[in-house]
């Protein structure tokens, strides 16, 4: 029974001293700080998170304006490449020519006459600025009219074609 009263008294005085140590400002000012320093931590972390996606979304729009850029440049590479583009830049800028063309050369406006040598011109020899020479009718065709019968009154354009070029 003394065993019985002891282990009583001890429960009491455990009850009462856990009773005490809850309602102590000590007790209760070191729960706080250590509540502070979690919240703290937390915050910390959640900042960091933060922080990271947006660096990492900063770099996701660096990486889509690199590989736009890098989606350019292949088409402009495979422009490049191009048999027709390569066939320009050797007529522009070397000169060159495919068997049977004829170098056509076309003058700046601020250079003195006309930029550009009609027909009559073409047709009669004269210079640019001079009297045309005498060219049939037939001859002074607009330039659709000039397609419209390449497409579909072939005998007309050639005809037409051969008077330009004699």
């Amino acid at each position: 029974m003394v065993a019985f009263v002891f282990i009583f008294f001890r429960r009491m005085a455990r009850a009462m001293f856990i009773q005490r140590l809850f309602r102590s400002r000590l007790f209760l000012a070191a729960t706080l700080g250590c509540l502070l320093l979690i919240a703290l931590a937390f915050g910390r972390q959640a900042v960091r998170t933060h922080q990271i996606e947006q660096e990492i979304a900063g770099l996701q729009r660096q990486a889509d304006a690199l590989s736009a850029d890098n989606t350019q440049i292949d088409q402009l590479q495979k422009a490049l490449q191009t048999e027709s583009y390569l066939e320009r830049e050797a007529r522009l800028k070397l000169g060159l020519e495919k068997p049977g063309e004829h170098l056509v050369v076309v003058q700046d406006k601020s250079a003195d006459g006309p930029a550009f040598q009609g027909l009559d011109q073409l047709a009669g020899g004269g210079a640019p600025g001079s009297a045309p020479a005498a060219v049939p009718a037939a001859a002074r065709v607009s330039n659709p009219v000039r397609w419209w019968d390449y497409f579909f009154n072939r005998q007309r354009y050639d005809a037409l074609a051969a008077y330009a070029s004699s």
